[in-house]
């Protein structure tokens, strides 16, 4: 009788202070209460409810299953990967619909934060792209995939901003137009600006100024006719505006070169009759 109670008490002890098991009918219905960690798949659980295995939500009112979902990857047995997703990784996700989810990946060479996606027809263990990633040290990548951003903000694809960006400054209230404000130097192999154009120069109907003119604009003034001063571009120009006074001046230059080799060959055909003429008179 000693050892029949002996075993009793040993076996309750155990089941109570090892974790004490939920039994009853599956179809029981009602409020449940327990005081105390619970433990899913676990004898041992560390906090108010411990779960080793998938936790899966599901309602009639859910076409596709929703979960938090552990997931480990072999190259980096020791690196955990959760998923907070929807028919992403569920056992019984329907494959032929897209699935997306919230991944946070302690992998060391991976994004920490990803937004995922599962397009459909992929496998459910091995499907998925990474469609936004933030690394651990906070940089945000779009269209990167599985790769960490490499600066603050990374973007592999075409960008759409309808509003303005400002680098290296906030300062927008200073050009209501600009779309883009760069407080710093631009480096670019190449540029290109549209809407430069100054072909009016050479249409019949435009006065070019002579030289005499220009010499005298340029003396009163200290700068070319039609060219801001220095005063003024020193404060900014707008490219498109300032190439084609360039361009003006470029193709007014040129008339000017056309027009001195027009008088410099009627120079040299009066030059070259009048030496003819002395010629003449000598043999006469």
């Amino acid at each position: 009788m000693v050892k029949y109670y002996f075993l009793s008490v040993c076996l309750f002890t155990i089941t109570h202070v090892k974790a004490q098991q939920w039994l009853g009918s599956p179809t029981s219905t009602g409020s449940i209460y327990r005081n105390g960690n619970i433990g899913i798949n676990t004898d041992n659980p560390q906090s108010a409810l411990d779960v080793k295995g998938n936790i899966q939500l599901s309602s009639p009112f859910l076409e596709k299953p929703m979960g938090l979902i552990p997931e480990v990857d072999d190259s980096y047995p020791s690196s955990s990967i959760l998923n907070m997703s929807l028919n992403f990784r569920e056992s019984n996700a329907i494959t032929n619909s897209d699935g997306a989810g919230f991944r946070i990946d302690m992998r060391p060479t991976f994004p920490l934060f990803q937004w995922v996606k599962r397009n459909a027809g992929e496998s459910i263990t091995l499907g998925g792209e990474v469609l936004m990633g933030i690394g651990s040290n906070g940089n945000l990548g779009i269209g990167t995939g599985k790769t960490i951003p490499a600066a603050r903000l990374h973007v592999v694809g075409d960008e759409f901003v309808t509003g303005k960006v400002g680098i290296g400054t906030n300062n927008f209230l200073q050009d209501a137009d600009a779309k883009l404000i760069v407080d710093g130097k631009i480096l670019a192999e190449d540029l290109e600006v549209k809407n430069v154009k100054a072909d009016h120069v050479f249409a019949p109907t435009y006065k070019l100024r002579s030289l005499k003119e220009v010499e005298k604009y340029i003396n009163d003034h200290g700068h070319l006719p039609d060219v801001p001063a220095a005063s003024e571009t020193e404060k900014g120009i707008k490219v498109a505006e300032f190439n084609t006074l360039l361009l003006q001046k470029i193709e007014e230059l040129t008339l000017y070169v056309i027009q001195q080799r027009k008088e410099i060959n009627t120079l040299k055909t009066r030059l070259a009759n009048k030496r003819a003429g002395k010629s003449k008179s000598a043999v006469h």
